[in-house]
């Protein structure tokens, strides 16, 4: 129970915390009017577990609801979309600690810390191979 409550802890962090702040400090704009426009994508993407699936949803939301530039769009969420594989990074990085854990292996910061730098390069090329979810 604690291992799964630990990644919905640092998935909520991530999506509700972590990249609103980014959004607010790089554009000065109130995040919550991204996440409107990009709801039927993220409920999309939820249901069929695939970016790709969701893609074009997310991108008539910024487009047409959002105003958002269709070249900035048009690049940037299909690149999202193909190397930006935060969540299974973070599963990955958690698992491993899980495992570490119960075999009574203690992990230091450093190597907490290179857990997840070897782990999050990785991710960003996981899309490319066919069904690599590992729920």
């Amino acid at each position: 129970m604690t291992y799964i409550l630990t990644i919905l802890i640092g998935l909520f962090i991530h999506s509700f915390i972590t990249i609103p702040s980014l959004y607010v400090i790089i554009t000065r704009k109130n995040p919550l009017n991204i996440f409107k426009y990009m709801m039927e994508g993220g409920i999309a993407a939820l249901g069929t577990s695939s970016s790709g699936a969701a893609l074009p949803l997310s991108i008539n939301g910024l487009e047409q609801l959002g105003g958002v530039d269709e070249r900035v769009v048009r690049f940037v969420l299909p690149l999202g979309a193909t190397i930006n594989m935060d969540g299974c990074a973070l599963y990955e990085a958690v698992a491993v600690i899980f495992i570490a854990q119960i075999n009574s292996v203690h992990l230091g910061f450093e190597q907490i810390v290179t857990v997840r730098n070897e782990d999050h390069p990785w991710e960003m090329f996981s899309s490319q191979i066919k069904s690599p979810k590992l729920f």
